[in-house]
């Protein structure tokens, strides 16, 4: 537009300066004719320049206003990619998951016989409240998981719980267990109570809870755990055979798989006397052998 208007300012000069020589050739109406259409031209271009030079502001303004609202598109997509939602698939392994810990605290519990009924059913409504959540194949298996731990049926619960993915457990049976990790006893008779109730509860803590020998003495003789007398809980120190090298492996990979902890700190975990207890030779064969 602005190109026209100069254009036209060009033949309004012409047109004027063919008024003037007309002009001087005495050729009044042909000069007066040409000077009305100079000046008309002359207008015509200042307002056509004037026009075009005012609308080049609204466009440059719009132009600023897509750049800015361009920034901010990027901004709130940024935002909202880090305020990412998880994914449907992500929940579902979460609720799968709960569901799992839960049953295998269940069957722990039972197996070391300190199942209260509170703690029964506070574990019966999660694994029902998880179970509803869960969609897909696998959801009838979890309800089946839940029901069977709802009604305290140990062995429907071991079976689902290791079908759904959860780590297999040794013998649900306190004798198959003690046949692998108890020594040769003398006479029930000559043996107290204590010891042998001591010498049970080691064992679920050795292959249940992957302890060590000196967490499970301390675990036995603590006013706040089991409570047994020293000479009970070191009879059945004495009296359980374990790899307690396996135990310290296991504890490790748990660690490193939930924890996301470095060797270093496994170590440090497995052998201080605030963590594990293990021995510093355990610890070292479960960091040597981490995948």
């Amino acid at each position: 537009m602005i190109l026209i208007g100069f254009l036209l300012f060009i033949v309004a000069v012409v047109f004027l300066v063919v008024s003037i020589v007309q002009l001087i050739k005495r050729d009044k109406l042909k000069s007066r004719r040409n000077a009305i259409i100079s000046v008309v031209g002359a207008i015509l271009s200042i307002i056509i320049i004037i026009s075009s030079s005012g609308a080049e502001t609204p466009t440059e303004t719009a132009t600023a206003d897509a750049k800015e609202e361009t920034t901010d598109t990027t901004t709130e997509t940024k935002a909202a990619e880090e305020t990412k939602e998880p994914t449907d698939e992500e929940w579902q392994a979460s609720f799968k998951q709960i569901a799992l810990n839960e049953a295998q605290s269940y069957i722990e519990l039972t197996v070391r016989g300190t199942m209260t009924p509170e703690s029964h059913e506070s574990r019966t409504k999660v694994l029902l409240s998880q179970a509803e959540k869960i969609t897909g194949p696998d959801k009838e298996s979890f309800q089946q998981l839940a029901a069977a731990v709802q009604s305290d049926d140990l062995a429907a619960s071991k079976e689902l719980f290791t079908k759904l993915g959860g780590e297999d457990f040794p013998e649900l049976t306190k004798e198959a267990a003690k046949k692998e990790t108890v020594k040769k006893e003398p006479a029930a008779t000559s043996i107290p109570r204590e010891h042998k109730a001591a010498l049970q509860s080691a064992q679920s803590y050795a292959e249940m809870m992957h302890m060590s020998k000196q967490g499970i003495y301390d675990q036995l003789t603590s006013e706040y755990g089991e409570n047994f007398p020293k000479e009970s809980a070191q009879y059945a120190i004495d009296n359980l055979e374990f790899d307690w090298k396996e135990n310290a492996l296991k504890t490790a990979q748990n660690y490193a798989e939930s924890m996301n902890m470095s060797d270093s700190a496994i170590y440090d975990q497995l052998t201080s006397d605030y963590g594990e207890k293990f021995t510093k030779e355990e610890a070292q064969y479960a960091i040597d052998n981490l995948e």
